[in-house]
């Protein structure tokens, strides 16, 4: 798990936070009961794959996370 040391929160402004997530094949359920957690919760998820719980090239989906995060894409 990553931290950066700051609690996450719901921000004061109309702007949501959105939080990237990704699996493999062998995290898939776990990450849909994630984003539905994040949902009840108030928080949008930008689900960057995978999409089914077959096997998967899982390096692509992490890449996209990453570049998602990098280039800013979620707040």
């Amino acid at each position: 798990m990553l931290s950066t040391g700051k609690k996450l929160g719901k921000k004061s402004s109309s702007k949501n936070l959105i939080i990237p997530i990704a699996s493999d094949h062998g995290g898939f359920l776990f990450k849909e009961e994630v984003k539905k957690l994040l949902s009840q919760k108030g928080y949008a998820a930008a689900d960057l794959g995978t999409y089914t719980a077959e096997s998967c090239d899982y390096p692509k989906c992490g890449i996209k996370l990453i570049k998602g995060i990098l280039d800013k894409k979620f707040s």
